[in-house]
């Protein structure tokens, strides 16, 4: 009796101490679910990298317009392309606008990686962001920036489509 109690808590203190492991590797990765501290730190690394590669071009905040470069970025996720008025986009971006490109989060993250093989022949100068966790960051902050979009909301590469697919 006391040998089968005591494998079995040897057994459940291991099985416990894998599963905490398990969770922090994973939420390291970023395909579990994380918790407010990992989505702030998250949008504050989306944050350095908008204004590394983002804001020679593009603005976002409460007072953002568009630039002669690029349009402001306010709303955007699960806007459609081409979309900000007052910006003159370019013929391969309004192209993708009628074929109803939307940018969801799996576009984003599409677009982010390789802008001139998403979409060819668009005039962005950004040759994309080679680290799945640097435009998984991105997109964070750009939710942040974005009404009605919940940034606490993970999205997994592996699924094939968004968790909202209205955003």
């Amino acid at each position: 009796m006391h040998r089968s109690l005591a494998f079995a808590l040897l057994l459940l203190v291991s099985v416990s101490a894998a599963v905490s492991s398990d969770r922090s590797v994973l939420a390291a990765d970023g395909n579990a679910n994380t918790t407010s501290t990992n989505t702030d730190d998250r949008i504050s690394k989306g944050e350095v990298l908008f204004k590394k590669n983002c804001s020679k071009c593009h603005s976002i905040g409460p007072s953002a317009q568009n630039k002669r470069r690029g349009p402001h970025l306010n709303n955007i996720v699960g806007s459609r392309a081409a979309s900000r008025e007052g910006y003159k986009y370019s013929r391969a971006m309004k192209r993708a606008r009628k074929t109803g490109l939307r940018w969801n989060m799996a576009n984003l993250d599409a677009f982010l990686e390789k802008p001139k093989r998403f979409v060819p022949k668009n005039r962005m100068k950004f040759s994309g962001l080679e680290k799945p966790e640097d435009r998984a960051a991105l997109i964070t902050f750009l939710k942040s920036h974005t009404k009605g979009a919940n940034p606490h909301i993970k999205w997994e590469k592996s699924r094939d489509t968004d968790p909202d697919p209205e955003l």
